[in-house]
């Protein structure tokens, strides 16, 4: 169980600081970046992180 937490806390994380990466690049708007991102990477912020 606690590895399982572990893994949530460093995911929940990561989310956090993509989401401040999108607004340090110049985007507004979370859901744009998203799409955006995928446009380019054929996958989204959250699973190019996993």
């Amino acid at each position: 169980m606690k590895k399982r937490i572990l893994a949530a806390v460093a995911f929940v994380f990561m989310l956090v600081i993509m989401m401040a990466v999108y607004w340090k690049i110049g985007f507004s708007d979370y859901k744009y970046f998203s799409m955006v991102f995928k446009k380019y990477t054929d996958s989204s912020p959250s699973d190019f992180v996993k």
